[in-house]
């Protein structure tokens, strides 16, 4: 983590992370933030996440526009937070260069269970909680918890 535009406060990041963080791209990091082993972050937009989060080992965050991730916030195992997709057409042969990006925000205290999946788009609002395994494809209400696939609003 050697981009001078990273700002970072101190966290603990465990052994066997990875860090993929472009030039030209802006990674902040709160105080108090915990990664455990095994996570991958690759940035290539704006990435910030709050003070006081933690995500549970082998989580996987891929930031090609923006992600914001507030403060307090706890993430499961194997969770996935992607800004991008790739295109779906018609065509037969998918190009690996045709995919979308879209903003998301995720607000303070949001618990999300393990294996979820954050996609394009999505806004989380403060003290939401995500079940387990959920695939979250469009916005969730402050306080909600929503589950399944496609993730929906169990309790508001």
């Amino acid at each position: 983590m050697t981009n001078p535009s990273q700002r970072t406060g101190p966290f603990v990041i465990e052994r066997g992370c990875r860090f993929e963080v472009r030039p030209e791209a802006t990674l902040h990091v709160g105080r108090g933030v915990v990664i455990r082993r095994h996570a991958l972050v690759q940035v290539d937009g704006r990435l910030t996440i709050g003070s006081g989060t933690f995500f549970n080992r082998s989580a996987h965050i891929c930031c090609f526009e923006e992600i914001r991730i507030g403060s307090a916030c706890r993430f499961g195992e194997f969770v996935s937070i992607h800004d991008e997709n790739h295109l779906v057409t018609s065509s037969v042969r998918l190009d690996a260069n045709q995919f979308v990006t879209a903003p998301i925000t995720i607000g303070d205290r949001v618990w999300v269970g393990a294996k979820a999946s954050i996609l394009p788009g999505v806004t989380i609002g403060d003290d939401a909680v995500i079940a387990a395994h959920a695939v979250v494809n469009r916005d969730v209400p402050a306080g909600a918890l929503v589950g399944g696939v496609p993730a929906r609003v169990l309790r508001a």
